[in-house]
């Protein structure tokens, strides 16, 4: 799931991004699996951030701003869904 939700957030147009996380963020609302957005989003954004700062020979500030920056997008849109 968070593969293709990257995936999604990374390669596709707007529209197709606003679907799929409209659609994530039902399938964690109250209404259905009740996950509550918590810390548990930011820690995970973190630990992806230090696999690529690990893994990515490149990485520098604007890499890891770049991922912050999108990571927090889909955070945030998960939040006021919830």
């Amino acid at each position: 799931m968070l593969k293709t939700s990257l995936y999604i957030m990374l390669a596709s147009g707007e529209s197709e991004k606003v679907v799929h996380l409209e659609w994530l963020a039902k399938r964690h609302s109250r209404a259905q699996f009740d996950i509550k957005p918590s810390n548990s989003m930011v820690c995970g954004s973190n630990r992806l951030v230090r696999a690529v700062r690990e893994f990515d020979p490149m990485f520098d500030i604007e890499i890891e701003t770049a991922w912050r920056r999108l990571l927090q997008r889909g955070i945030d849109f998960m939040k006021a869904r919830y």
